[in-house]
């Protein structure tokens, strides 16, 4: 808790610092402020994970936009790593040990602000933004083929979910591999957490009607318990990642 809490203050110190050096910039004909409204969507990449981003934007005065954002993400833990049974040939790769798969909703509230606008049509609009909000973290569960052996029908494979007090799944050559993901979609349990985001953008376009932006920075997630994501080794309350992001957007 005492980490998160750090992490959390250094958000809020440089976010106030940049929000006090955007004060400088004037209005000129290549501004946002032109428009109420902006809306983009894009690809995020981070540390541990991937998945889909969307920002709504309400531009409030030169230097600052309100800001509202919703990520769709995948989470792993640190040392996740995928394995292969080494006596089958056509085995399927798979985690060992893991027990969920972590699917973090973020829901996020905060500002961006301007650090250097556009002088040109085609130059580059340097902001800064941080989010803060809930984290609802879908948690769905590992499914395996195993194999089982009997008598009359030889080697078989079975799909289950990964147990890991079961002593067939406890030994690695009974397993043949992973499964597809929509295996344990309907047994999908849930937790909650926070979450914060700090970055800088990078916006660029000849019209400011569409734009891209290019986005990256630091990501924050925080739970009240550790993540159920691993049987073995020590599961985290917290998790650190660095994250790119590309998005297209709109104004209005």
């Amino acid at each position: 808790m005492m980490h998160s809490g750090r992490y959390l203050t250094v958000i809020i110190l440089i976010s106030l610092g940049f929000s006090a050096l955007s004060q400088d910039n004037s209005i000129n004909e290549f501004t946002s402020l032109r428009y109420d409204k902006s809306i983009s969507a894009g690809f995020e990449a981070h540390s541990n994970g991937y998945g889909i981003n969307f920002q709504y934007f309400i531009h409030r005065t030169v230097n600052k936009n309100l800001l509202f954002s919703f990520d769709i993400l995948s989470l792993k833990h640190p040392k996740e790593t995928k394995v292969v049974n080494p006596i089958e040939d056509a085995a399927l790769p798979y985690v060992y040990g893991k027990i969920n798969s972590a699917i973090p909703l973020h829901f996020g509230f905060g500002n961006q602000f301007i650090i250097a606008d556009k002088e040109v049509p085609n130059g580059i609009r340097i902001g800064f933004s941080y989010l803060i909000g809930p984290n609802f973290t879908l948690l769905k569960p590992q499914y395996l083929w195993i194999y089982y052996y009997r008598p009359d029908l030889g080697k078989y494979r079975v799909l289950e979910k990964y147990d890991p007090e079961n002593p067939v799944h406890a030994n690695q050559n009974n397993i043949f591999g992973g499964s597809s993901f929509f295996h344990g979609l309907s047994e999908m349990g849930s937790t909650f957490g926070a979450f914060a985001k700090t970055a800088f953008n990078f916006e660029w376009n000849k019209e400011d009607v569409s734009f891209k932006v290019l986005e990256t920075g630091i990501m924050i997630d925080f739970y009240p318990q550790p993540l159920p994501v691993f049987a073995f080794i020590d599961n985290s309350k917290l998790f650190v990642n660095v994250y790119a992001q590309i998005s297209l957007g709109k104004r209005w």
